[in-house]
């Protein structure tokens, strides 16, 4: 699916999802477009050649499913692969997972492309809508909109991950159920993603924040700097969250242990109390095999007595201890 978005002096804002709408704003020296391709279809796909003339390379990457996030110049266009929350993630707290979405940035249009629908791409195009000012201002201005919307976004799932890792250190010290453990694995696999994108996404940022990208106002740049340090700072807590789960799932191993040592020690408990019980009836069958009589009326309280005794002293003994 393609949306065009098209600002020009003369007929200001226009949104039109329409090939030909696309090859006419082309033409127009002042018109600032932003073209955004969802799912693109082979048509669609075809546009990038046809009527942008990108190099075929940079195309190529845009079709291929996995890729990592990457900035390349190619002089009166850059390519950049940015990974951003998607819709599923950005709503929950389960496990974390990106989109890539590939962005062709030059003075005079923004292209973006990504196969599924997503969160600050839909709201971008809303601020765009409600004031046109955005995309007269430049693309680049549209491009860092969508990035700051996306770094909101990031910042929203580590949120989510704060209030799952805090459950989960109360649940751990409570119940210490194996569920927790396997919650403790998939929250370090999201963190170590999330460290991973941003680390590289980082240094796009970076480049673009410090005037290496002739295609990003000097007046932008800082505000490209405030993203960078927004992203420092995911870092700085996904680093600080497996810490966390580090220490969380060490309790949870301590109260694991801790909870079969207490089990252990009850069963020695019940098997110490009863054995006396056990050994006086062995002990009373070999009497009876052997024919010894000792009378019912002197052997039932004997052998009651001695295990009483034994159970009581057994007792004593662990208490002492400390066992119970």
């Amino acid at each position: 699916m393609m949306e065009i978005y098209s600002y020009d002096p003369t007929n200001k804002l226009m949104i039109s999802k329409d090939r030909s709408f696309l090859k006419q704003a082309l033409q127009k020296d002042d018109a600032i477009l932003w073209v955004d391709l969802t799912d693109p279809t082979q048509e669609e796909t075809a546009m990038l050649f046809e009527d942008f003339r990108f190099h075929p390379l940079a195309v190529g990457d845009s079709m291929a499913q996995r890729k990592h996030p990457k900035i390349d110049d190619f002089g009166e266009y850059i390519f950049l692969v940015l990974h951003g929350p998607n819709a599923s993630t950005s709503a929950s707290s389960e496990d974390f997972s990106t989109t890539v979405v590939d962005v062709f940035l030059s003075r005079r249009f923004l292209v973006t492309v990504h196969q599924e629908p997503l969160m600050f791409i839909t709201s971008t195009m809303d601020v765009v809508t409600k004031n046109e000012k955005l995309l007269k201002r430049g693309p680049a201005y549209v491009l860092h909109a969508i990035m700051d919307k996306m770094i909101d976004l990031y910042i929203s799932c580590m949120d989510l991950m704060e209030d799952e890792i805090t459950r989960l250190e109360h649940d751990v010290l409570s119940e210490g159920a194996m569920k927790n453990l396997t919650r403790i694995i998939e929250i370090k696999r999201s963190l170590h993603r999330i460290a991973r994108i941003n680390s590289r996404q980082k240094n796009i940022i970076l480049k673009m924040s410090r005037g290496d990208i002739a295609l990003v106002p000097e007046n932008l740049q800082k505000y490209f700097r405030d993203i960078h340090d927004h992203m420092e700072r995911i870092m700085d807590l996904a680093d600080q969250f497996r810490d966390l789960l580090t220490g969380a799932r060490q309790s949870q191993i301590v109260v694991s242990s801790s909870r079969a040592a207490e089990m252990l020690r009850v069963l020695t408990v019940i098997i110490a109390v009863f054995l006396p019980l056990f050994f006086m009836a062995f002990i009373w069958l070999l009497l009876v095999s052997w024919n010894v009589d000792l009378g019912w009326k002197i052997a039932w309280p004997v052998l009651a007595f001695l295990a009483v005794v034994f159970g009581i002293l057994y007792i004593y003994l662990f208490k002492k201890k400390k066992w119970l």
